[in-house]
């Protein structure tokens, strides 16, 4: 029964405390606002997701910012109800898996494993705290910096269990032999009793119109460090490596013409803590031009009569055809396209 209907309502409420209307000193704008999610799942009821946000100016270049969020996610339904099926799995030494049972045996070589739907799982909950500062400088028109400081702590969160994590705490969910040899393991996904992330994300931008045209560059990097994950509440943490991601773009436009190319940058990492294997860093490209045929420069005469309001983009995607790594597509930590190189024509008219 792959079914589930949800019906859901959302609200927000914003409250202008102050502004400079006041003349208080070091007062431009004092701001709090409020949002609720009220959601009902079919087969999981009703839930609501509140949060609160703080927003204080004390110039009108400078702003602080604060918020609080919870949040609820249902288990997929593929994660529920999927079939059970058998495949198998090589653990290598460098991942530093231990059979507890036998004084710390290594877990090498090739495993059963059996996967599939776990109709007892729970929702995911989290609530997330983030706080930061944006500052627009005002002796340089057009540049921009912001950083923000985040803490997510999910509870129930839905994910497979590391080896290591169902040998030590999930005994029922690893097969042995007769001389209590591992012979296989049942990776289903669980509910995470506690799960951590942390981080801190910078960004900066500029934008200025000079005589050669307009010059609109901007960079991001998100530095996010561990992720953190309890199995259960008696269980030593885990902890789980995040790489270092960033992107920038850099574009010039004039007259119809805009062109430039943005970057997406991923450091390199281990996979896991206390891991051998040491993943590259990957840059991948992706430039873009266009041309707007509805711009006055280029609307006169004829051509003018046949493309106006048109617009005409050509994007290329990982320019340089670079592959990921398989583990980081597996794993969900990204940031390339991993279908390769890819060409957009996109055009747009105007009605």
């Amino acid at each position: 029964p792959f079914q589930r209907e949800v019906s859901a309502a959302f609200g927000e409420l914003a409250v202008p405390l102050l502004s400079d209307r006041q003349h208080i000193p070091f007062v431009h704008r004092v701001e709090v606002s409020g949002a609720v999610r009220a959601e009902h799942f079919s087969d999981l009821g009703n839930r609501t997701s509140p949060s609160l946000n703080a927003l204080y100016q004390p110039a009108k270049w400078l702003t602080f910012r604060a918020a609080r969020t919870t949040g609820f996610q249902a288990p997929k339904l593929y994660d529920l109800l999927a079939p059970n099926y058998a495949t198998t799995a090589t653990i290598t030494a460098s991942r530093g898996i231990k059979d507890t049972l036998r004084n710390n045996e290594a877990v090498v070589g090739t495993y059963d494993l059996t996967t599939g739907g776990q109709p007892q799982l729970k929702p995911e909950t989290s609530v997330s705290r983030d706080a930061g500062a944006v500052l627009d400088v005002p002796f340089v028109k057009g540049l921009s910096f912001s950083i923000d400081f985040w803490t997510i702590d999910y509870k129930d969160q839905v994910s497979a269990p590391g080896y290591q994590d169902l040998i030590t705490f999930f005994p029922e969910r690893v097969t042995r032999n007769s001389l209590n040899v591992i012979t296989g393991f049942d990776t289903s996904v669980i509910n995470q009793s506690k799960v951590q992330t942390k981080g801190v994300d910078y960004r900066g931008t500029y934008e200025h119109a000079f005589s050669f045209g307009r010059l609109m560059i901007s960079a991001s990097v998100s530095d996010q460090g561990e992720v953190i994950a309890t199995a259960t509440p008696s269980s030593k943490p885990t902890h789980r490596i995040m790489p270092l991601k960033g992107s920038s773009s850099v574009f010039w436009s004039h007259g119809s013409w805009t062109g430039g190319v943005a970057v997406n940058y991923q450091g390199r990492y281990q996979p896991y803590a206390g891991a051998t294997t040491l993943y590259p860093s990957y840059i991948e490209w992706n430039p873009q031009a266009s041309y707007d045929f509805g711009n006055r420069a280029a609307s006169e005469g004829a051509w003018g009569t046949i493309f106006k309001d048109i617009k005409l983009t050509v994007t290329v995607i990982n320019l340089f055809n670079k592959d990921p790594n398989n583990w980081d597509v597996a794993n969900g930590r990204i940031v390339m396209d991993p279908r390769l190189r890819r060409y957009v024509l996109t055009l747009t008219k105007k009605f």
